[in-house]
């Protein structure tokens, strides 16, 4: 037990430390560039905002960041809370709501999906976006949003996709490319020292089945080519555009570096 909460923690403390670091630049480097990369933040946003067509309620938003979602949940007429972990993006959260004037409609705290301070049946939608790869014991956040959402209530949630082309280079190219990089300039860099946990489609759906969610959706995004995204980026955007068209929802789809799965709470608890 002493293991699992030492793993735990350090990942926590350095994930905040992170987001704590990029908050300021957070949307900016995300949202607002036309690149391969920005392109995935931005179909993702999409694709969360089709899955929540036609739901109303309570959203609870974990891992809110700087309330990307905020402004257009209340606008859509949801009533929104926000976790994070990280104070700093809980300040720049509070800030976006009382700059849109919606403060009367957000409630914003620290928080993490493994620990969630909300009340049983609670929520009828929960937003999972860019947290779930963070989560060393996902399975323990994965049932406090089910304790959290109500009776037939709606979870949205998103992954890097573990057997997608980018993630595959990424983990066994990419090391050897900074190796070398090293070598050749003479010094070493510094990366990111938290663990990420990318799931396969079908996993994840295993387990939220077996938690006690029901599957309704899932939609793939995000179809770069690895490096060429780099190298030739205008070129990129248009492939990864088009691919997006016609493989998102194909058998093709975990060709997607992302993958966004919407799955329900039964009326009932499966016995």
């Amino acid at each position: 037990m002493n293991n699992k909460n030492d793993r735990k923690d350090k990942q926590i403390e350095t994930v905040k430390k992170f987001f704590n670091q990029i908050s300021n630049t957070y949307c900016k480097d995300r949202y607002n560039q036309d690149s391969c990369y920005n392109l995935a933040y931005l179909t993702r946003r999409k694709i969360v905002y089709d899955m929540l067509a036609e739901l109303s309620g309570a959203v609870l938003d974990i891992g809110c960041g700087p309330g990307i979602f905020a402004t257009d949940l209340v606008g859509l007429g949801f009533r929104v809370y926000g976790i994070d972990l990280s104070e700093e993006m809980i300040r720049r959260a509070r800030d976006t709501a009382r700059e849109n004037n919606i403060t009367d409609q957000c409630l914003f705290k620290q928080g993490e999906i493994t620990n969630i301070e909300f009340p049983d049946e609670k929520v009828d939608i929960v937003l999972c976006i860019g947290v779930i790869n963070y989560v060393p014991y996902f399975c323990d956040g994965l049932k406090e949003v089910l304790r959290v959402l109500k009776p037939g209530g709606i979870l949205i949630i998103q992954s890097s996709n573990k057997w997608s082309p980018v993630n595959m280079s990424y983990k066994y190219i990419t090391p050897v490319i900074r190796f070398f990089r090293s070598r050749l300039e003479g010094r070493q860099y510094q990366y990111d020292d938290f663990v990420l946990y990318p799931f396969s489609p079908g996993t994840l759906s295993y387990e939220l089945y077996n938690i006690g969610f029901e599957k309704m959706d899932v939609r793939y995004y995000d179809f770069r080519i690895p490096y060429v995204d780099v190298l030739f980026e205008e070129f990129s955007i248009k492939i990864a555009k088009r691919f997006q068209n016609l493989l998102s929802s194909s058998l093709l789809g975990w060709l997607g570096e992302g993958f966004v799965i919407k799955v329900q709470k039964p009326e009932k608890r499966k016995k």
